[in-house]
Parts: structure tokens; sequence; C-alpha cells
């Protein structure tokens, strides 16, 4: 599978990714390139700091859409992650804030990402349903996107 800058800073910014993956993704680039440009030789640099990898890979143009990098990054979700409640939370919390950043909008298959911010919220609240219950509907949705 081809990947591009966009979608290891989505990566990042969704939890999904970490940045040791983001490395090893710029070192295959710069081995690739005969002259690598300045952004990738500032990446290999930068190790560990999320912040700063972000702010680079923002700088390397690419034009696919957030959504289309965003069902890739949710089909490829390490199982031991999903099982995590904590990063399940952490991603919910992640994919509602690319909805609000891309105007309320997403694709119908993603439309629940407006949604489980809240739900959770809810249920940690004791006023609608549960966690757990919350958890696996998370799960599910996530696994569709495995499956596709």
């Amino acid at each position: 599978m081809d990947t591009s800058a966009k979608y290891h800073k989505m990566g990042l910014l969704l939890g999904i990714l970490r940045p040791s993956e983001v490395q090893i993704w710029v070192d295959e680039q710069i081995s690739k390139e005969g002259a690598p440009s300045e952004i990738l030789i500032e990446l290999a640099f930068v190790g560990n700091n999320i912040n700063e990898l972000i702010s680079l890979l923002s700088q390397i143009e690419t034009d696919t859409d957030d959504y289309v990098v965003v069902k890739q990054l949710l089909a490829e979700i390490k199982d031991e992650d999903i099982l995590d409640i904590k990063f399940c939370r952490r991603l919910a919390d992640s994919l509602f804030n690319l909805y609000v950043q891309n105007d309320y909008e997403a694709p119908e298959e993603l439309a629940e990402i407006a949604f489980f911010d809240d739900s959770y919220e809810l249920a940690d609240k004791g006023l609608y349903g549960s966690i757990d219950s919350w958890h696996s509907e998370f799960k599910s949705f996530v696994g569709s996107f495995k499956a596709s």
C-alpha cells in the first residue's frame, strides 16, 4: 500500500500511528529519492516529537481527501489498540475534531464520528447507555473498515 505524508500526519493526529512508524516511512522516502527534500531531511532528525512531526508533514503537499485517509487508517488499527477503551475514547474525540475541522461534514460511512464523542459522555455520566455498550459499538464501527 502506498502511503503519503497526509496518511502519516493524520495517523499521528488520530493516535493510530506512532512516531517510530513515521520515521520508518521517512527513511524509506529518503532512500528512494536521489536528492531528498529539505523537509524529509528535517523529518529524519525530529525523532519522537509528535507536534514537530505533524508540523513538518503538513508542509508536504498532498491532494488526498481527509476521509479517504481516515478510512485507510481505521482499517489498519491494531487489535490490541481497539480493545483498549482509553485508546478508543481518544480516537473518538480525535475523529470528532476532524469532523468539526471539515465543517461538520463526513461521508455516509463515517457519519457516526459525529456522535461517538457525545455518546461516550452520556454513557460516562450514566445518562444513556453504558461504557461497555459504547465500546462495543465503537469496535463494530472500526471493524466495518477492516472488512472493506
